[in-house]
């Protein structure tokens, strides 16, 4: 670890950027790697252990805590900020702010334009601390979902309104985690987060070195060009099929590649996913600027729209059995740590729902969730070339390649 700081303090000295970018992918493999794990085994559970440290004595405005994760035990912390007049028998919008490389987890709900925000619009912001500078990838990212659980359990929330804002590193982590959920949020505000691009990762003789020589043993069992398609949102940009994404960046960035982000943006427009994109050309990597600039932008998207939680097409990619559902579906993938995905469209038809599959990679079987589409008659027409076990209530069949079967729960 202390290697890794000495390495960015000669970057920062130096202001060489290129050898910045490299080393943020190389940090960006290290902690994925570091917060992985233990993950696949464990669950999302209810917080343990939250405990409110904070000094404030009103009702509304910021509140510390200290938690003990479900996922590994290890302690963190998180700040609520509840707006002027809370009042709990009302429904609030969430947004989940997180916080940029080495700021603390209070960022986005100190800044002025979103804290006014909350006020004027009724909205909590939940601060998580992300264990830090983990890049929100594996445990940081299931203690994200265990505060929105413990959020919605303790505040009024309305759970149709919660949205993801992150700023820097803490965009990056917003759409990650609102790729691998898409089904838990309303939409994703990402301020000048990476979003990767399409070269393959790999890991230099010395990477490796260092890796043997902190670690024991494996720490994530996938080679690293699968890895990279976990931490880098492009690879999976696809589950944003029903999720609203707003993209703001700067084009004279110095840190995060600005035509990286319009070119994911660019490929979800261009195949009509609901993405917007502000750009400026010279606010740098300033994120109070951006934000401040893009104020009315922001209040625009997170009025405009609510989660869509039965949605009529899904499509869900993953590498990993570990993120394996999204809305009304749950994949299994055939072989773990290799990329599979499916894309899956239902309509009504003659009092029965009607399934197309039609697109599908390194699946072995799927579950139709019959509580969420809420029927108990469907019938599903396989498209694709590969047979896939279909799982409905209480009943499992294989539909095979290029054919059709009902199903009844």
């Amino acid at each position: 670890m202390f290697y890794i700081y000495i390495l960015i303090v000669k970057i920062f000295i130096k202001g060489d950027c290129m050898n910045l970018k490299n080393t943020m992918a190389f940090l960006l493999m290290f902690f994925f790697i570091l917060s992985c794990k233990s993950l696949a085994d464990s669950k999302i559970e209810q917080l343990k252990e939250v405990k409110l440290v904070s000094k404030n004595k009103s009702k509304t405005g910021i509140f510390d805590f200290t938690f003990k994760s479900n996922v590994d035990g290890a302690k963190d912390t998180f700040s609520i900020y509840l707006p002027q007049n809370y009042d709990k028998s009302k429904k609030y919008k969430l947004i989940v702010g997180l916080h940029g490389y080495s700021v603390y987890n209070k960022q986005v709900m100190v800044t002025e334009p979103i804290k006014n925000y909350a006020d004027q619009n009724d909205a909590i912001i939940l601060g998580p601390n992300g264990r830090g500078n983990y890049f929100y990838f594996g445990k940081a990212e299931a203690d994200i979902i265990s505060l929105i659980n413990w959020t919605i359990k303790n505040y009024s929330v309305d759970e149709n309104k919660i949205f993801l804002f992150g700023i820097s590193m803490g965009g990056l982590g917003s759409l990650d985690t609102g790729l691998h959920y898409p089904d838990i949020f309303a939409g994703v505000v990402c301020i000048h987060g990476a979003t990767g691009n399409k070269e393959p990762y790999t890991l230099t003789e010395d990477d490796n070195n260092f890796f043997n020589r902190v670690f024991s043993q494996k720490a994530f069992d996938a080679s690293p060009e699968i890895l990279g398609k976990n931490m880098f949102s492009i690879w999976f940009y696809e589950n944003g099929l029903n999720l609203p994404i707003l993209f703001i960046h700067s084009k004279d960035d110095p840190l995060v590649p600005y035509n990286e982000t319009y070119d994911m943006y660019s490929i979800m427009k261009e195949k009509n996913y609901n993405v917007d994109f502000v750009s400026y050309d010279k606010l740098g990597h300033e994120s109070a600027k951006i934000i401040r600039q893009s104020q009315t932008q922001i209040a625009d998207f997170l009025n405009k729209y609510q989660r869509n939680s039965n949605p009529d097409t899904v499509y869900y990619k993953t590498t990993n059995n570990y993120y394996n559902k999204a809305y009304w579906v749950t994949l299994k993938l055939k072989n773990n740590n290799e990329e599979g995905f499916i894309n899956i469209a239902k309509s009504i038809q003659n009092d029965k729902i009607a399934m197309a599959i039609l697109e599908a990679k390194n699946l072995s079987g799927i579950t139709i969730d019959s509580l969420i589409i809420n029927s108990k008659n469907i019938s599903v027409e396989n498209k694709t070339d590969i047979d896939i076990e279909i799982s409905f209530g209480k009943n499992k069949d294989v539909v095979k390649s290029k054919s059709s079967k009902d199903f009844t729960n």
